[in-house]
């Protein structure tokens, strides 16, 4: 009788270990394939003129792009590509016809912005970039920072793709000299509204004209204290004093 209770015990304390194990394997498993989706995310693509979905449904019907979904938002259509071949496509036949959407890069597009400390103004924007394509670094971009009077500084800022991200700040050392690589700051630009995003104003108003940049400035300089609101309108910033 002790022997078969021992035996069932210990049959259960397999048991319960067995399912415990299970358990946290699936609850890995688990993690694993959310983080392999979202990973895999394909950034998707806002449709602004919804009248436009029925001809662009057949289009990408009989040219064979493939989407996961399409939902009516408030914005207009929020298409999801299904791979990003197929986002490539429905961007060029957009642009091609040329509909009105908005969207951003995919994230194996997109580039990374890094600061690289160190590099005194002798060294050319060319060979600090020979240098880094030497050690396998691709696709770069190299801008040296210069000061407000236009005296070079010694910070460039590398602008390469997100895969080569981790590589690159793990360099100590470029062209004989000891370096620090730091991501780059956020910029200190006035930032941009919704509308101003969908109306493809950059962070410096470029999307302005030049004479109502001069309208403004002068508006502020005969005001006889700082504006009280700022409204963003269709065509360009103006400003409103309450009363």
């Amino acid at each position: 009788m002790t022997v078969d209770a021992a035996t069932t015990s210990s049959q259960s304390l397999a048991t319960a270990s067995t399912d415990g194990a299970l358990s946290q394997q699936s609850h890995v498993a688990g993690e694993s394939t959310s983080i392999a989706s979202r990973q895999g995310r394909i950034t998707p693509i806002v449709l602004r003129d919804a009248t436009k979905w029925r001809h662009l449904n057949y289009k990408f019907i009989s040219l064979g792009i493939k989407i996961e979904r399409a939902v009516a938002v408030d914005a207009g259509i929020r298409i999801l590509p299904k791979t990003e071949d197929d986002y490539r496509r429905i961007v060029r036949l957009l642009r091609e016809e040329d509909v009105p959407h908005h969207t951003f890069p995919l994230p194996s597009e997109r580039n990374i912005h890094a600061v690289v400390r160190g590099i005194p103004a002798m060294f050319s924007e060319q060979e600090i970039k020979g240098e880094l394509e030497q050690r396998g670094y691709t696709h770069l971009h190299i801008i040296r920072l210069k000061r407000s009077g236009g005296a070079p500084m010694p910070l460039v800022v590398v602008i390469l793709p997100k895969i080569e991200k981790s590589q690159l700040f793990n360099e100590h050392e470029l062209l004989g000299l000891a370096i620090r690589v730091e991501v780059q700051k956020n910029s200190r630009l006035i930032g941009q509204c919704h509308h101003c995003q969908r109306k493809a104003l950059h962070e410096a108003h470029d999307g302005l004209h030049q004479d109502q940049r001069n309208d403004d400035q002068q508006l502020l300089q005969g005001r006889d204290k700082e504006p009280a609101e700022m409204n963003c309108s269709s065509k360009s910033l103006s400003f409103e004093n309450k009363t």
